[in-house]
């Protein structure tokens, strides 16, 4: 029996699939657009966020978010669909993709910065082009672009890295040539041993009954640090820089902050203390500082 993805709503994925045995199953400009078009559609039906993609002659890459919960069924429609396309195409039978769709959990933050430039680099790292916006098959060629709308998250990436103007110098310095991971007994994970502790019970919870009431949906959702702070500030009406944490009530607000970083965006210690926010406080103390706090809102 087949083991289950290690997933949750709201969780990020740097996932691939490949041609069975090496096959190219997208060899020329016609098959790379039609499973790109064959993507647009899928990540609207099924409610998949998609950060990223690269469509390569024998495999593709694919950067996105677990938002509907509904992960496998998108890429069983994709690649079912795909293949029965391909093999109509060359009048032939069989297999075509390489056994299941390949997934690797990613944390937020520098590991999934890594995870999107790995993918845009890939046409660069194969020779076929000098710069990865050149490659016609992938989203650097189309980040910001208006025909994107509504099943490609231009805005998310670009502003991970400042604009489209930094996204592809990062993309030129970048120069690993693989994704360093953790296997676990339940799948791949691109993240910290804390992230792992965090993403692993996320899992386990999910398929949990809770006897004393129903699961809230954010207990299961890991959201981008981004949302986290900007929900943050809108339900606060300041601005996180405008803080001041000399008093009372901003040392407060911080600490509920970093909270909600740790539970919701599933931020490690060591991610939050590089925050200006947290910038003057000892990287040491913000466990101890993230306990009291939880405890303190679990007595009121």
């Amino acid at each position: 029996m087949r083991s289950p993805r290690l997933t949750y709503i709201g969780a990020f994925h740097h996932c691939t699939a490949r041609g069975i045995g090496g096959l190219d199953i997208f060899p020329k400009p016609a098959e790379k657009n039609h499973v790109i078009r064959l993507l647009q559609e899928k990540v609207r039906r099924h409610k998949i966020r998609l950060l990223a993609f690269c469509i390569m002659d024998n495999h593709y890459h694919f950067i996105l978010q677990n938002t509907s919960g509904r992960l496998s069924e998108f890429f069983r429609s994709l690649n079912s669909q795909y293949a029965a396309w391909f093999q109509w195409k060359r009048n032939g039978s069989g297999y075509v993709f390489q056994g299941r769709f390949h997934s690797t959990l990613i944390q937020e933050g520098e590991y999934f910065e890594t995870a999107i430039l790995y993918t845009l680099t890939n046409p660069v790292r194969a020779g076929l082009v000098k710069r990865c916006e050149h490659y016609p098959w992938s989203s650097a060629s189309l980040y910001g672009k208006p025909e994107t709308e509504g099943w490609l998250d231009s805005s998310f990436v670009l502003n991970m890295f400042g604009d489209l103007d930094g996204l592809l110098k990062a993309a030129e310095r970048f120069t690993d040539s693989g994704l360093e991971t953790r296997k676990t007994p339940l799948g791949y994970i691109m993240g910290d041993e804390d992230f792992v502790k965090i993403a692993v019970d996320k899992f386990d919870r999910r398929s949990t009954p809770d006897p004393v009431q129903h699961r809230r949906r954010d207990d299961f959702c890991l959201l981008p640090r981004e949302q986290v702070v900007q929900e943050f500030e809108n339900s606060r009406g300041i601005q996180i820089n405008q803080l001041n944490t000399h008093t009372l009530e901003g040392k407060k607000m911080r600490a509920e902050l970093l909270v909600l970083l740790r539970m919701h965006a599933g931020l490690s210690f060591k991610q939050i203390s590089e925050m200006d926010l947290y910038s003057d406080l000892q990287y040491k103390s913000l466990p101890m500082l993230f306990k009291r706090w939880v405890s303190r809102v679990k007595g009121r």
